[in-house]
């Protein structure tokens, strides 16, 4: 994935994930940040910054 994709990727679900339920929201940021969804760390630190950032 590109880093301009990778960019797009993370806002997107950073902007979706404002309109989860406070337990989804949980849950997804366990899995990102236990890295369970195998993500580059480049892209798992950017994504946990913005979804700490819409929380």
């Amino acid at each position: 994935m590109s880093e301009p994709e990778r960019d797009q990727y993370v806002e997107a679900m950073a902007a979706e994930f404002r309109g989860w339920p406070k337990e989804s929201q949980q849950a997804l940021f366990g899995m990102v940040e236990t890295n369970f969804l195998g993500m580059p760390d480049a892209m798992k630190t950017q994504l946990l910054a913005r979804l700490k950032q819409a929380a």
